[in-house]
């Protein structure tokens, strides 16, 4: 995937901020793909298309930057993940993408990651829930309209040293979900009666297992949105004469 900048832009977030080694994603780099919004008109593509078996519906990422991660070809073969399993989102933390990445998957509240430190229960699936409800479980979304809410992916600033522009930059996953797998549980953002994604009802927006092998992370998504040029570097550095 060439000849995007913004595309470019992600790449450089990538490498800047998230300090991934390059072996965590995909050596021939062919599902690399840009859903800016010019990239996405130019492709053709429809906004949402149905996969797995059973089918459901999915949506391409339109406004993000998806990099292929290093998945294990001989398992998404013989399983025929790609064909059989459906799409979805897991929405995250810039300083929690290496720590998914050691493990090679995504992890229940709770777990030890590499270094020893334990993954905590975020919030939002303690308080927006019924005492009733295990928030120790695997969250992810077939919308990547609701990932993208501050609630899941967390903004960071970023400026880029290229253009002297900061970002407010989001991260995701996007994965492959095994059928049968999950249970479905609507949205926990009180957005009420506004539907929060065309494509898929309030009350089907968040799916969680707890089953860590029924996801197999296969992209890491980049959104970045333009805040502000940053001059205060090249600002000259003035000297003032007092006159009396």
């Amino acid at each position: 995937m060439t000849g995007c900048e913004y595309y470019e832009r992600c790449r450089r977030f990538i490498k800047a901020k998230l300090n991934l080694l390059g072996t965590v994603f995909s050596e021939e780099n062919k599902y690399d793909e840009c859903f800016c919004k010019d990239c996405h008109e130019r492709s053709g593509r429809p906004n949402a298309y149905r996969t797995g078996n059973p089918e459901q519906n999915a949506v391409h990422q339109i406004g993000w930057a998806r990099f292929e991660l290093d998945v294990h070809d001989h398992k998404i073969v013989y399983m025929k993940i790609h064909q059989k399993w459906h799409v979805a989102f897991h929405g995250t933390e810039a300083d929690t993408v290496k720590p998914i990445l050691d493990a090679n998957m995504l992890l229940l509240p709770g777990d030890i990651v590499l270094g020893g430190d334990k993954l905590e229960q975020r919030k939002e699936h303690t308080e927006e829930h019924d005492e009733k409800f295990d928030p120790k479980n695997i969250f992810v979304s077939p919308s990547i309209k609701y990932v993208e809410q501050k609630s899941y992916a967390k903004s960071v600033s970023w400026i880029d040293e290229h253009t002297s522009t900061e970002y407010d930059a989001k991260v995701a996953f996007e994965v492959w979900i095994r059928p049968g797998s999950y249970e479905i549980h609507g949205q926990t953002l009180e957005a009420g009666s506004e539907r929060i994604d065309e494509y898929f009802r309030n009350d089907s927006l968040e799916w969680f297992t707890k089953e860590r092998p029924a996801t197999v992370l296969y992209g890491l998504l980049i959104k970045l949105d333009s805040k502000q040029k940053h001059w205060s570097r090249f600002l000259p550095k003035f000297h003032l004469f007092w006159f009396t």
